[in-house]
Order: structure tokens, then C-alpha cells, then sequence
């Protein structure tokens, strides 16, 4: 979306959350709720979940027709997302269902919140590659980014990013990417891949294929799994 269109959204979903907060917390308190982490991208966004933390609830169209309802993080580390919503390739509806979902994820969120304080060390920053999952180590960026400095210019956006890694993996697993055989690569081969992931990971993009927007039908699953009692 433009620029413009971001930033009126964002503006609009911090006076959503500010309204919503009061009702959120009395309901929090009620709940009885189980959550998740489905996958390791999932768990190391879900320990930076705090109520200081949360900076919008976000509610807009979906390219494609629908809605979506994400809520944002005002700070997370590189390598962990700061976005938790409706999934990209499923969007609500209507405008509706997606004011209820946010509602919703937002007591979630605070139910969350309240927990965190059980986290002796927070989980590492994680990529997932189809159905592996490979662990990010933040002091390595620099030396990612000084070593391969073309990678980091040739990824500029999330883009260029997602490019980047469909060529690696075109050139290191051109008959298609096995986790299992990745530990039989020879060390550059390794080194190769997992600094183009860090270096997307700094663009926003933490799952490779990318989950694209489409029309509002289906189901997805998304990195958090919520229930309620």
C-alpha cells in the first residue's frame, strides 16, 4: 500500500487500541485461554509480547478483496516479526469479522502479556524454509552484511529479498531444497544460504516460500495457535 495509506492506517489503529484497551484488559482477566508457538517464528515473537509493547490494532483491505486485522509490536530485535494478525493468504471477509478478530487476538495478546514474565531466556530469532526451521544469531549481521554487501544492497526490500533467495536456492538445491541433505553441504554452500536468510530476515521476511494475499476464501494456519475455555 502507499505510504500515505500506511501511515493514516497505523494512525487509526493506535486510537483503535487506545479505545480498545480497557475493555481488552476486564476481558483478559475472564478468559481462560490456551496459545502456542506453531512454529519457532511464532515463539520468538510471542516472548516480546508485552502491553507496553503493542503499538496498533490494524484493520484494512486485502489486496485481492477481504480484510485484514494484524496487531503491531513497537519493538522487536532483527530476525522477529513485530506483526501478528489474520494470516496473509486468508483474509476475513468482511469488515466486520475483522474488527471481532482483532478484538479478540487482542485479549489473546494480553492474556499473553501477563504470562511473559515465565520466560527464563527469550527463544532465538528463527527462519522458516518450507518446513525447516533455521535459527538466527543477531551478532552475525554485521559480519553478513560486511562480508556480502552486494547481497545486502541486491535485497533492499522484501522484495528483492524473496528474489534472492529463490536464486540461492535455484543454485544450491536445483532439485528442490531438503533439509535433511542441507548438512552434507560444503561450508560455503551453508554459509551462503543462511546469510541471504539473515540478510532477508532484516527486510521483514522470515518465511521462504512467501505466504501471498489471495481472495477470501479458505483457511490458513497461522504461527500462533489460540483457544479458548
Amino acid at each position: 500500500m502507499p505510504p500515505e495509506d500506511e501511515r493514516h492506517i497505523i494512525k487509526e489503529g493506535r486510537r483503535r487500541l487506545r479505545k480498545l484497551l480497557p475493555w481488552a484488559r476486564a476481558e483478559a482477566l475472564k478468559e481462560n485461554v490456551g496459545f502456542e508457538a506453531r512454529t519457532p517464528v511464532g515463539m520468538a515473537m510471542l516472548a516480546y509480547v508485552t502491553e507496553d509493547n503493542l503499538d496498533a490494532v490494524l484493520i484494512y483491505p486485502a489486496p485481492l478483496g477481504g480484510w485484514h486485522s494484524d496487531i503491531l509490536l513497537k519493538t522487536v530485535p532483527p530476525g522477529v516479526a513485530n506483526i501478528l494478525g489474520s494470516p496473509v493468504n486468508a483474509p476475513l471477509r468482511t469488515r466486520s469479522e475483522a474488527e471481532e478478530h482483532a478484538k479478540q487476538l487482542l485479549v489473546t495478546l494480553l492474556f499473553v502479556a501477563a504470562k511473559n514474565h515465565a520466560w527464563a531466556e527469550k527463544p532465538p530469532p528463527a527462519f522458516l524454509l518450507y518446513d525447516w526451521s533455521f535459527e538466527l544469531f543477531p551478532k552475525l549481521y554485521d559480519a553478513i552484511l560486511a562480508k556480502f554487501p552486494k547481497w545486502a544492497q541486491q535485497c533492499a526490500s522484501a522484495e528483492q529479498a524473496i528474489e534472492r533467495i529463490g536464486q540461492v536456492l535455484a543454485e544450491l538445491a536445483p532439485d528442490g531444497f531438503d533439509g535433511e541433505t542441507f548438512n552434507a553441504w560444503s561450508e560455503d554452500a551453508k554459509y551462503t544460504l543462511l546469510s541471504v536468510l539473515h540478510i532477508a530476515a532484516l527486510r521483514g521476511v522470515l518465511v521462504y516460500p512467501p505466504r501471498r494475499d489471495t481472495s477470501p476464501s479458505g483457511l490458513a494456519a497461522g504461527e500462533i495457535s489460540v483457544t479458548r475455555h
